[in-house]
């Protein structure tokens, strides 16, 4: 009698632990992130029974493994290397099994999200995400270290930067790993002027507080992905590295025209903390904002 598949519901919190032994290593949820699912495992060996997730779930290797993989009915013995992904689609059934420890992460995308992203250049109930086993993605894997690397450093994210994240692999994901190829959206135009001007007044408005990649996008009617190109286009910068810039310009202007201390320099231009603030000021004016501050202070 074939025993019945474990459907487990990825929009809870440690949804992984019915399946992995091991506790989670890094979460994104532990760290109070809302705007991405992420985790980081170290496992030992294991045989992972057959399950299906109601969301869809990227395997990230950060190290070289041997694994036997049953993927949608097929199955795989696999030598792995650091880096190569697997995309597992929203219930498609798997099962796996290893015999020596190993580390990896596990990207989850949402499939409204995933159905959200389609609407731009498709209809949404004819994009499938096909199951892929394991092949080199350096962007997947890019994205997997840079969110490894805040959590382990305990830093805090902004909204946008996480929700620019998760909209970059969600597009990649369609682009590289479904049965319909995206439209290239570098090829568009930018903003209208009417947008563009809207865009920028709110950005310039509410720099000081955490708002997303979503409040930007429904000003102007747009879906994230798409949003974030056309501003790209308009501006030369993505929504995120242009509201850090216009950030650490105001930052600058604090330091020069006040003696607030850094701390409360940081919260007043919308810096989550004061460390955050001085990696993101000595990374983008090789200095630290205490030494700009006396380098450029009228004495």
């Amino acid at each position: 009698m074939t025993q019945k598949s474990l459907v487990i519901d990825g929009k809870k919190e440690g949804a992984s632990s019915v399946i992995l032994s091991d506790n989670v290593i890094l979460s994104s949820s532990q760290n109070g992130w809302n705007d991405i699912d992420f985790e980081y495992h170290y496992q030992q060996a294991a045989f992972i029974p057959e399950h299906q997730n109601t969301e869809l779930v990227i395997a990230i290797g950060h190290s070289p493994m041997l694994i036997r993989r049953w993927l949608a009915g097929e199955f795989r013995e696999e030598h792995t290397q650091v880096g190569e992904i697997q995309v597992n689609p929203a219930y498609s059934p798997q099962s796996c099994s290893w015999e020596s420890p190993i580390s990896f992460s596990l990207l989850l995308l949402k499939s409204t999200e995933i159905a959200n992203a389609t609407f731009d250049y498709a209809d949404p109930d004819l994009v499938e995400v096909l199951p892929h086993f394991s092949q080199a993605d350096p962007l997947i894997y890019g994205i997997a270290q840079s969110l490894k690397m805040q959590l382990d450093r305990n830093y805090t994210a902004s909204k946008i930067y996480l929700e620019s994240i998760r909209s970059t692999a969600i597009f990649h994901i369609l682009q590289n790993y479904s049965n319909q190829k995206t439209t290239d959206l570098n090829a568009l135009g930018g903003l209208t002027t009417q947008d563009f001007k809207k865009v920028i007044d709110y950005i310039h408005s509410n720099f000081n507080k955490d708002f997303g990649l979503a409040e930007l996008s429904n000003l102007v009617g747009l879906s994230s992905r798409y949003f974030s190109e056309l501003f790209k286009t308009s501006t030369g910068y993505s929504p995120f590295d242009y509201l850090l810039k216009f950030r650490l310009a105001q930052a600058s202007k604090l330091l020069l025209t006040t003696k607030l201390p850094i701390f409360d320099v940081a919260q007043q231009t919308g810096f989550s903390s004061s460390n955050n603030f001085c990696r993101a000021f000595r990374k983008h004016y090789t200095i630290s904002p205490n030494k700009y501050r006396q380098d450029n202070t009228r004495k």
